[in-house]
């Protein structure tokens, strides 16, 4: 009976070390979902700065188009102005607006930058 309780022993043991082993695992998996994910400026951040790459706007713009004819197939004969229309979403000024504010600055490759130039200086009486 004494080799039945030591057996039991190291089946607990290596149950516990599994269990242990999922749940750190599961600890740092939300750890980084919470910092990368869930922290919005952080999201927007980065969603920001790829966005910025004209190779990566290029696919998403591709992938948008491709699927709006996907739905409607009849749209394939405007997929120039699809790819317009999107383009300029992805440039428009709410995505300028994201950039300053995440970036603390209103430098953007999609305008000109802002700043004491264009800032309006009204004279004291």
């Amino acid at each position: 009976m004494h080799w039945l309780a030591r057996v039991s022993g190291d089946v607990l043991s290596l149950s516990l070390a599994v269990v242990a082993g999922v749940l750190v695992t599961l600890a740092v998996v939300q750890t980084w979902a919470s910092d990368a994910i869930f922290d919005a400026d952080r999201f927007a951040g980065t969603a920001v700065r790829v966005l910025e790459r004209d190779d990566v706007r290029g696919e998403v713009r591709r992938v948008i188009v491709d699927q709006a004819i996907a739905q409607q197939p009849d749209l394939v004969t405007a997929r120039p102005l699809l790819e317009t229309v999107v383009n300029t979403a992805l440039t428009s000024k709410a995505v300028e607006r994201s950039s300053c504010r995440v970036r603390g600055s209103c430098t953007t490759p999609f305008s000109k930058p802002t700043g004491a130039a264009s800032s309006s200086t009204s004279p004291t009486s």
